[in-house]
């Protein structure tokens, strides 16, 4: 029975040949019928897909959020993504994140007293669907000012920006989140220090190992 070779290519990478007679070749509802079938299984591996790498993000946050002290990483709510979504809309399609800022170490209760916010704006990142072949991008999401603090929030923001740029390896969620809390740390401690203020480290130095003598 003569049979005709049809080539199928769908988005997954994946390729195939249909056996097809080729007495039923120009019967289109067979074909539509047969291709709108590849389709729904095309649409089924992108879905299987796209969940295995959400569960693999999310585990991701919760392993680096096992390792902050001063931060975490919020996964952003409805109308928290709405806010976000002008400047998540021009790096395209992703999860909108932001990292909060704890302030563990420094003081647990350094926030502004009228409304209980900390004085370090909340840091907004786009994570890609293509992630981690493509970066986290940071979203324009510190406008807000905390009066009277130096604009801590952007000097933090600034030296965060600063230190990626120099960064020497893969841009990461791990190693964003490592450096913010970092720069949101100092930023304080700065300020702090410029004031008579400060933690005992930053005052008196850090602790060091020293050999004793008998």
């Amino acid at each position: 029975m003569d049979m005709v070779y049809h080539p199928y290519e769908c988005n997954t990478k994946c390729s195939m040949n249909l056996i097809i007679k080729k007495s039923q070749w120009k019967d289109e509802s067979l074909l539509s019928g047969l291709f709108q079938h590849l389709e729904r299984y095309e649409a089924k591996l992108n879905a299987t897909a796209k969940t295995q790498e959400n569960c693999s993000l999310l585990q991701e946050i919760r392993d680096i959020n096992n390792l902050l002290i001063d931060s975490e990483i919020v996964i952003g709510e409805k109308d928290s993504i709405l806010s976000a979504a002008g400047g998540a809309a021009e790096h395209g399609e992703g999860l909108v994140i932001k990292f909060v800022f704890n302030a563990v170490t420094v003081n647990q209760n350094l926030h502004l007293s009228s409304d209980k916010k900390s004085i370090i704006k909340p840091l907004w990142l786009l994570v890609p669907t293509s992630y981690p072949f493509s970066p986290p991008v940071i979203l324009e999401m510190l406008s807000e000012v905390s009066e009277g603090l130096g604009d801590l929030s952007t000097i933090a923001k600034s030296n965060l920006i600063y230190s990626l740029q120099h960064l020497n390896q893969p841009r990461t969620l791990m190693n964003i989140a490592t450096s913010w809390e970092r720069c949101a740390r100092e930023a304080i401690l700065e300020y702090a220090q410029a004031r008579g203020g400060g933690t005992f480290s930053s005052i008196y130095g850090g602790w060091e190992m020293c050999e004793k003598y008998f």
